[in-house]
């Protein structure tokens, strides 16, 4: 198979720009998902007055940042062709190790560094069942989701206690702006840039196309797969530790039942943008798409005062759309 099959390699640059070569080819699934966002945008602002408010794109930002964070790394692990479903898990736990470490007296800097470690071995623990002992992905993620969550509520003394977090650090991380933009927002953009990269510039990038591609004939191409794909998991549960650091300073506190559901709204995100389900396939581009089209759709439905369950329906139907197409795609490609 050529180099310039995966997105990771250098691109030919012959017959177009360099913004084209920087991003790669458009995919219509991308294109679809920008006019779908326009159309949100239009709809939505024509019902409410306050959308099209400077606040309010803030408000936007603030709220898909934690998402978004998981869902930059969620693309490379599905690319991979490998499934994280203890996200959710994962940004609790790491949460909570970063509050309780925060009081007992640690700085800021130590707390989230704490966070990050529990967070890596989180990663680590999925990446050696599913790559050392062999079992399905989405039977270990599932286990360990629930295992990480246990272990929250036990070190929290049985999850219905919350932890307030006054540390200004963490609290002006969630809160704080510059520019006028979230600095949330600008943690999201840095998350998603360093995926992009990763996937674009970087070896490793193309040896998670080739192992998602096709992983037989990546382990006889030369791709160390098993040491890639545990740090693949790894860099998965980074991104919901990073997650879970900027909810709390979001939220003002650590909350052990916190998280609950929002690896389906990572995956509804990923899918859409049009990265595939088998792995092989997919760009940090359409992703960050289908994260701020979520975002605007359930910020409509705030403005507009629409019940709460309206949200789960909404992120529910678009996961199921986004199976829906990702079945379409893989078939047509097999009939090609």
């Amino acid at each position: 198979m050529e180099a310039s099959t995966y997105p990771g390699n250098a691109p030919d640059t012959r017959d177009g720009g360099r913004v084209r070569a920087l991003l790669g080819r458009v995919a219509p699934e991308q294109l679809g998902l920008s006019g779908m966002l326009v159309v949100a945008c239009v709809i939505i602002s024509m019902q409410s007055p306050y959308f099209l408010q400077g606040e309010n794109f803030a408000n936007i930002g603030t709220a898909v940042a934690v998402s978004g964070v998981m869902a930059a790394f969620t693309t490379i692990v599905l690319i991979g062709g490998g499934l994280d479903l203890s996200l959710g898990a994962v940004l609790v736990l790491a949460g909570w190790a970063m509050a309780t470490a925060l009081d007992a007296g640690y700085t800021a800097g130590a707390a989230i560094a704490f966070a990050l470690v529990v967070g890596a071995g989180c990663g680590l623990v999925n990446g050696l069942l599913i790559v050392g002992v062999g079992i399905n992905p989405f039977i270990v993620t599932i286990g360990t989701q629930f295992a990480f969550r246990g272990i929250t509520y036990a070190w929290s003394g049985g999850g219905a206690k919350s932890t307030p977090v006054d540390d200004p650090t963490i609290v002006a991380l969630g809160s704080d702006r510059l520019l006028g933009i979230p600095l949330p927002v600008y943690v999201l953009a840095g998350m998603f840039l360093l995926a992009f990269c990763l996937l674009r510039f970087t070896r490793f990038g193309s040896n998670v196309y080739a192992i998602g591609g096709n992983l037989a004939a990546a382990r006889l191409a030369g791709v160390r797969v098993d040491r890639t794909r545990i740090l693949v998991y790894v860099l998965s549960a980074l991104s919901a530790a990073v997650a879970g650091v900027l909810l709390i300073g979001i939220s003002g506190a650590a909350i052990p039942i916190a998280g609950q559901g929002i690896e389906l709204t990572v995956l509804a995100a990923v899918i859409l943008g049009g990265t595939a389900l088998m792995g092989g396939r997919g760009t940090v581009v359409g992703t960050l798409l289908g994260v701020l089209l979520l975002g605007v759709i359930n910020n409509g439905l705030t403005l507009l005062s629409a019940p709460s369950y309206w949200q789960m329906i909404v992120q529910g139907t678009a996961l199921l759309i986004a199976v829906v197409f990702d079945e379409v795609r893989r078939k047509r490609k097999e009939t090609r």
